[in-house]
């Protein structure tokens, strides 16, 4: 085994750890929220890292790139600076 799982891309694991974090926007339709919530469920039943899920509320599927992009981004930024990444 490489420490590979399906779905990584080919990324190993460090040591088993892996910090995830899943987001949706509570309005998106190509890929809902339940989505999301599922992927979330999926991940923290066997990840010994940190999951977390975050619903991000009235925004749609390109949330990334709307306005408002900058709040986005900064919830990304802390959840890498508190998982030391």
């Amino acid at each position: 085994a490489d420490g590979t799982r399906p779905g990584d891309g080919g990324v190993a694991a460090q040591a088993g750890r892996r910090a995830v974090r899943v987001r949706a926007g509570s309005v998106d339709r190509t890929g809902p929220a339940s989505t999301g919530q599922a992927a979330y469920d999926i991940e923290g039943k066997d990840n010994a890292g940190v999951t977390e899920i975050e619903i991000i509320d009235k925004r749609g599927h390109s949330f990334p790139a709307d306005s408002g992009w900058r709040g986005a981004a900064d919830t990304a930024l802390a959840f890498l600076a508190r998982n030391g990444l």
